[in-house]
């Protein structure tokens, strides 16, 4: 097994306060979907990040979530990946890190370059609500990456705001609430609760 790269916007084992809004995916025992990119799979509620991408120097997936455990006990199993193309003397490409989210995650990847200064990542929004959680708890195990060439950083990120941010990405495209705009409190957005 992989090493993983963690990122939920809100964490596992969520409970909120009898004035919110009620989350459904507070465990992972309940139904798991397929994302829609082929990227295997995840839990109802959450989402992976999911990116195939070819170009002149290789070709890249993402989104490397798989169901661990079993129908009592589940747990997501994220993983970095590789991509880009390995030659005996040239090396193109950069880790894409596996992300699970409350959010949406994107990726922008430029094809021409495949390297990570060109390209771009993030995680769009979130669950709504009315109330501070009460609680968050959750549990994280880590395995270290079996092979040099991945890197096996792994993070858990949990952050609460309140009003909207409006970002553009490395690409132009634009994004409401992206997290890294919500973490450096764009205007229009106040962070009122964060834990790394």
């Amino acid at each position: 097994m992989k090493n993983f790269y963690l990122i939920l916007s809100c964490c596992a084992l969520f409970s909120l306060t009898a004035h919110s809004e009620n989350f459904s995916g507070d465990d992972f025992n309940g139904a798991w979907e397929s994302d829609g990119g082929n990227q295997k799979v995840q839990p109802v509620g959450w989402h992976a990040l999911s990116c195939n991408a070819s170009g002149v120097f290789g070709s890249m997936k993402g989104g490397t979530v798989t169901k661990g455990g079993d129908e009592s006990d589940a747990s997501p199993i994220i993983e970095n990946i590789f991509a880009g193309s390995k030659g005996s003397w040239m090396t193109t490409g950069y880790v894409i890190p596996g992300i699970l989210s409350l959010g949406t995650p994107w990726i922008y990847v430029d094809t021409n370059y495949f390297t990570a200064a060109k390209g771009d990542l993030g995680v769009d929004g979130g669950v709504e609500f009315t109330g501070r959680p009460s609680k968050i708890t959750f549990k994280a195990q880590y395995y270290n990456a079996p092979t040099s060439d991945i890197d096996d950083a792994a993070h858990i990120k949990v952050y609460l705001w309140k009003g909207s941010a409006e970002s553009t990405d490395i690409s132009g495209a634009n994004h409401t609430d992206e997290m890294s705009a919500v973490l450096a409190g764009n205007a229009g957005a106040t962070l009122i609760g964060s834990e790394n």
